[in-house]
């Protein structure tokens, strides 16, 4: 049976995902900026068995230690964060694994379908606290989403089918560095001239940071997306989180 259409009046929300380096979360707004639900996922990594070799394991190692104990954890900026009704740490680690993996020094990946359930999680949190608040009788006018928008990790490599929606591989996140070899050649044998026009176009200069080296990379080392690209039939899908999102 489809669903009934209100005609009540209704004051509109914006709802944010906001999918992070080491978290996961949804805001709901009022036109006005305010807060009207949140939920957040602190990620599970591979950080607490890690070697002490890389910073970037390091880093996520002693937040694992304090989310373990129930301590605030900091983010970059200084702000500190505690288990709340509104804020989670995944669990599911013991059952299916971290969403954010240190394979090797250097190496930061994460799990596109934790991400992507993470997202939806997070997503439908607000949504409940939304209809309670809706079910409030003496709220004259009830909240309604009317718009959503994303905000990236950065960039960081999903690849994917486009036949079955699965991934083809753990993503390659913004900090992981494995590709700075293809960069080092690149840097080494394209001329400053083409290197300005490259940065005039897309306006980023070499980098291990940005996602071609890290596709580049994805297809001279793994066999089944190399195998998918050599097809040529259209079935490898390429993007950051945020495509990869939109396209669930």
């Amino acid at each position: 049976m489809p669903r009934r259409q209100s005609n009540a009046p209704s004051q509109p929300l914006v709802a944010t995902i906001d999918i992070g380096t080491t978290s996961a979360r949804a805001i709901l707004f009022s036109q006005q900026g305010v807060e009207v639900a949140k939920h957040q996922i602190e990620y599970s990594t591979t950080a607490s068995e890690a070697p002490a070799e890389s910073e970037n394991k390091e880093q996520f190692r002693r937040r694992s230690s304090l989310m373990r104990h129930n301590q605030p954890i900091f983010t970059a900026e200084g702000i500190a964060i505690s288990i709340t009704d509104d804020i989670e740490i995944e669990n599911n680690a013991a059952s299916v694994g971290p969403t954010l993996r240190f394979p090797q020094p250097g190496w930061v990946e994460c799990m596109p379908v934790h991400i992507l359930a993470n997202a939806v999680q997070c997503l439908v949190a607000c949504l409940i606290t939304l209809r309670k608040i809706n079910q409030n009788p003496e709220l004259k006018i009830k909240y309604k989403v009317k718009a959503i928008g994303i905000a990236n990790m950065r960039e960081t490599t999903i690849v994917w089918s486009r036949k079955t929606g699965k991934p083809l591989s753990n993503g390659i996140t913004w900090t992981d560095t494995r590709t700075a070899e293809i960069v080092l050649h690149l840097e080494k044998t394209i001329d400053e001239e083409r290197k300005e026009e490259l940065k005039q176009k897309t306006g980023l200069p070499l980098s291990t940071y940005f996602s071609a080296a890290k596709l580049r990379w994805l297809i001279d080392n793994d066999d089944t997306i190399k195998e998918e690209y050599e097809k040529g039939d259209g079935n490898l899908m390429f993007g950051t989180v945020d495509t990869w999102l939109i396209y669930h």
